[in-house]
């Protein structure tokens, strides 16, 4: 009797464990396959900071490429200025209530900072771009708005200069190319005098000097054009900034020059 019981036991005991060994080669079979699937979580920066006279809210990624943190330390210092500038008590806010003081019909400002970001990837080149737009508004009509882009290759950040030749010449020849494409883009709202002036182009002199004094604007340099760029696996897409080369009601024109177009110009490297 008592053998019969002992070997029913061992039964029971062995079907356990054939049942939790099974259950066990499934949930590992199962895993990894789950733990695939699930998305990454995207991590990021952000400041949020409000008063009587101003708001602030900025955002910034957390990119594993940007070893120097170069978008924290561009968002960050924007911040901080304007932190500075508009401070209660600053000379910004006692002028704007020595303005509402004298015009009751105009009401008292309420100063703002957003930054916000978007990002790009070219994944045949291995790039990923985040284009920053810094919105500010200190009363009137409407804000301005700014961009600032940040590309990163598989070594890390580059530069516009990293990759484009502007020497000999190519800084005026690419600009004239990008004044066709905008030209393009823009269609029926292209004026023509503010794409030239905008760009540069309209201050050349007929040897191919430029005319500082007709700019009134020193220190300017074609390759001023191009720094807010984003990397396709098509090509270079150049956004303008507003009021650069049209009306604020175009916003911020862009256009693509493709690396076939480029190919004159690139670094060798």
């Amino acid at each position: 009797m008592n053998m019969r019981r002992t070997a029913v036991e061992v039964f029971l005991i062995v079907v356990l464990l054939v049942t939790v060994l099974v259950g066990a080669g499934m949930y590992v079979l199962r895993t990894p396959q789950e733990h695939a699937a699930a998305p990454a979580v995207a991590s990021e920066g952000a400041i949020e900071e409000k008063t009587d006279f101003y708001s602030i809210s900025a955002r910034y990624p957390a990119e594993v490429r940007d070893e120097g943190g170069a978008m924290r330390h561009f968002v960050e210092g924007i911040v901080a200025a304007r932190r500075e500038e508009w401070k209660v008590g600053g000379e910004i806010q006692q002028s704007e209530r020595e303005l509402a003081a004298e015009y009751p019909d105009r009401p008292l400002p309420h100063y703002e900072l957003t930054i916000r970001y978007e990002k790009y990837a070219a994944p045949a080149l291995g790039f990923v771009t985040y284009a920053f737009e810094h919105y500010e508004y200190t009363g009137g009509a409407h804000g301005g708005t700014y961009l600032t882009t940040f590309s990163f290759g598989p070594s890390g950040l580059v530069s516009i200069e990293s990759l484009v030749d502007f020497n000999n010449g190519n800084d005026i020849a690419l600009t004239r190319l990008l004044a066709e494409r905008l030209r393009t883009e823009l269609g029926d709202m292209v004026d023509e005098r503010m794409l030239a002036q905008g760009l540069g182009l309209a201050y050349l002199r007929p040897d191919g000097s430029f005319d500082s004094e007709a700019c009134q604007c020193d220190g300017f340099f074609f390759p001023s054009n191009f720094q807010s760029f984003i990397v396709t696996d098509e090509g270079l897409r150049f956004i303008m900034q507003q009021y650069q080369v049209a009306p604020y009601a175009v916003g911020m024109p862009a256009t693509t020059l493709t690396w076939t177009e480029l190919a004159p110009y690139l670094e060798p490297r």
